[in-house]
């Protein structure tokens, strides 16, 4: 069977669509206007300001300042203008959940914020690497990509609002697929058909409604989260091989190692190794 990745947490999706170093002169502007054909609710900028400060106008006058962040959907148009010479990155980005939801639709944007002192180190520096692997054209260097783009959102989150990040997930979702989220969250070993007794429809119906939300089918999903908690157990726990494929619905060991190192390139054993001489 095929394991899919479910894109970050909880289905969360977040990619890198363009990348931007931009070097402004004093008394520089630019007049946004989106086009007719870009009206794609999911489509955000991501600004850090490293030096001087930069003002748009929309409905109000804003000005971000040397060592502040903002997010502003693409659709926003707006008049930019740099008084003193200002350099800051902008990167755009595509956010969703399970590619079909706007996981930012009650969130109040433009959102505009400064991070702490150590925090601006990491987000700089994950900016940067983000343009520079971003402009390399191999696949492993779009991996980097990803990864670099999930931790940094996972940074701004925090900032945009005080709701946890599971929680504006699930209310985006219909109820009976945001009752299986947390099932399957609860419970990975919970199967189909209870997932489907749970929602009060067949198992057959909840096959197909639920691959029309999230273009998978469930025992895919199912099979590709429990290896993610296999992975969280492994990292984070001392708990025996077989203690975790058992909390994790599985029954055959062998199966469940074989099948891990085809995905990882390790045995579940030194994967926990592996990950334990990271954190030293």
């Amino acid at each position: 069977m095929k394991v899919i990745q479910n894109g970050g947490i909880g289905g969360v999706d977040v990619q890198v669509l363009a990348v931007h170093e931009h070097r402004w002169l004093a008394g520089e502007k630019l007049h946004h206007e989106p086009p007719i054909d870009d009206d794609n609710p999911f489509i955000f900028h991501l600004w850090f300001i490293q030096q001087g400060y930069v003002t748009f106008q929309t409905e109000e006058k804003r000005r971000i300042n040397s060592g502040e962040m903002c997010l502003l959907p693409v659709t926003l148009e707006r008049d930019v203008f740099t008084p003193k010479p200002a350099s800051w990155i902008s990167l755009r980005l595509s956010i969703t959940v399970f590619n079909k939801f706007n996981l930012l639709k009650n969130i109040s944007l433009p959102a505009q914020w400064r991070p702490d002192d150590a925090e601006r180190i990491y987000m700089e520096s994950w900016m940067t690497q983000i343009i520079r692997e971003f402009r390399m054209e191999k696949d492993h260097h779009r991996l980097v990509v990803n990864g670099l783009i999930q931790a940094l959102f996972g940074f701004c989150w925090p900032h945009l609002t005080p709701q946890s990040l599971i929680w504006s997930i699930q209310s985006e979702l219909p109820e009976w697929l945001a009752q299986t989220m947390r099932r399957i969250a609860d419970d990975p070993s919970s199967t189909v058909a209870a997932l489907a007794r749970e929602a009060g429809v067949s198992p057959a119906q909840f096959r197909r409604a639920f691959h029309q939300q999230i273009g998978t089918s469930p025992r895919e999903y199912l099979h590709s989260h429990r290896f993610e908690v296999a992975c969280h157990y492994l990292r984070h726990t001392e708990l025996p091989v077989g203690t975790i494929v058992k909390r994790i619905g599985l029954r055959n060991v062998n199966h469940f190692s074989q099948i891990f190192k085809d995905i990882y390139g390790m045995s579940p054993s030194h994967y926990r190794v592996s990950q334990r001489n990271e954190d030293i």
